[in-house]
């Protein structure tokens, strides 16, 4: 609880300080939205672990580890995604997310990583869906787990 306050203090005298956000805190925050696709978990969930909760601060050691990455996918993805995909996503992910920012990509160079994963042979062919690439499967799981959410009346999570 004490590290989840103290990172929730440090981003917020980042935002104060004038002049300390930059392209790169972009960068940090499109690392973030890459995670929570990744994991299909939100960036702070109270009802997790004390060392879960913070999505960050759990997850970026194993995105190093591709023998660990099995870990933080979604399981919601039921395996039916392309692991060269997700281990390329899993990299970008981690360079985003660096405590400093100048080894932080650029974001033309996000982009450019994102539009290589278009070109991978990883193609998943599920047994009712057909799926063109990693990014596209984790969309349509996301979407549909929040159009069940809502259906149910659950509005708080989409995350188990």
């Amino acid at each position: 609880m004490i590290l989840f306050l103290f990172w929730q203090v440090t981003w917020l005298i980042h935002c104060l300080i004038p002049g300390h956000l930059s392209t790169k805190s972009d960068v940090y925050s499109y690392g973030v939205v890459l995670l929570e696709l990744l994991t299909g978990r939100r960036v702070v969930d109270m009802c997790r672990p004390n060392r879960e909760r913070s999505l960050v601060e759990w997850a970026r050691p194993l995105l190093r580890d591709q023998r660990k990455l099995h870990h933080i996918i979604d399981p919601r993805l039921e395996g039916q995604f392309p692991m060269k995909g997700a281990l390329k996503v899993a990299a970008l992910t981690y360079k985003c997310l660096s405590h400093h920012p100048n080894p932080r990509p650029s974001m033309s160079d996000v982009v450019k990583i994102l539009e290589s994963l278009q070109d991978l042979d990883d193609v998943i062919i599920g047994p009712f869906v057909y799926v063109a690439g990693w990014v596209k499967v984790t969309i349509e799981k996301l979407s549909k787990g929040l159009k069940e959410s809502f259906a149910c009346g659950n509005t708080n999570s989409l995350a188990t």
